[in-house]
């Protein structure tokens, strides 16, 4: 499946489970990647929602927006 259209579908679940906006999810989960932290998102978004909602605060909370960079030593459960 194509990465734009996992992005969506996970942005759309985690979105209902955390009451957000879906496309910040979808901003913070392509800064991620484009930061050089690539995710394996179909293993994403077949994942329990504990795990997958621990990458999207996760990144949300210690993603550097300017750079795309993870800080404060984060590194998602769905990494590649």
């Amino acid at each position: 499946m194509e990465d734009t259209k996992l992005i969506c579908e996970i942005a759309a679940r985690a979105a209902k489970i955390a009451n957000w906006a879906p496309i910040d999810i979808m901003m913070d989960l392509t800064y991620c990647i484009k930061g050089g932290c690539p995710l394996r998102l179909e293993d994403m978004l077949g994942a329990d929602d504990f795990n997958l909602m621990h990458d999207v605060y996760g990144i949300n909370a210690y993603l550097n927006h300017r750079t795309r960079k993870l800080e404060g030593g984060f590194w998602p459960r769905f990494a590649k």
